[in-house]
């Protein structure tokens, strides 16, 4: 259950409340860019097949996660506005989640502000390239 209400996480996404510097929206952008950036560099190399003659296919749903991610990483690079805007309202929930209170959103600063993007944009990738725990979970389990 959210700790910031419906109608005040809507004052955030509409712009009311907002980060001291910056809109929301170039915030989030220039965050997941960043997220995205270092997920590209750093994802997971593995085997897809078995090696066997004919080949079997392994590890398909890390495979998945990994298609699903570089493809959500890819609509950020290339300023898919749609694709920023999910990632804007899906940190809003994650924010009322986690935050107890409007007035800790409405005095926070940039830094602050900055630290919550980060803090929950791996979770928010996630969210928008719709990956199943399944997904996540074989792919997190791979060395």
């Amino acid at each position: 259950m959210a700790n910031i209400n419906l109608h005040d996480q809507l004052r955030i996404i509409k712009g009311e409340v907002k980060p001291p510097s910056d809109t929301l929206l170039t915030l989030v952008h220039q965050a997941a860019a960043q997220y995205a950036n270092t997920f590209m560099a750093t994802y997971k190399l593995f085997n897809t097949d078995d090696g066997a003659d004919p080949p079997v296919a392994i590890n398909v749903n890390a495979t998945d996660y990994l298609n699903k991610m570089i493809n959500i990483c890819g609509r950020i690079f290339r300023a898919d506005s749609t694709a920023v805007q999910q990632l804007m309202r899906i940190l809003v929930v994650l924010m009322a989640e986690n935050i107890n209170n409007i007035g800790l959103v409405e005095n926070a600063t940039d830094a602050q502000w900055e630290s919550f993007l980060v803090a929950y944009m791996n979770q928010a990738f996630e969210l928008g390239a719709s990956v199943t725990r399944k997904e996540k979970t074989e792919y997190n389990n791979l060395p």
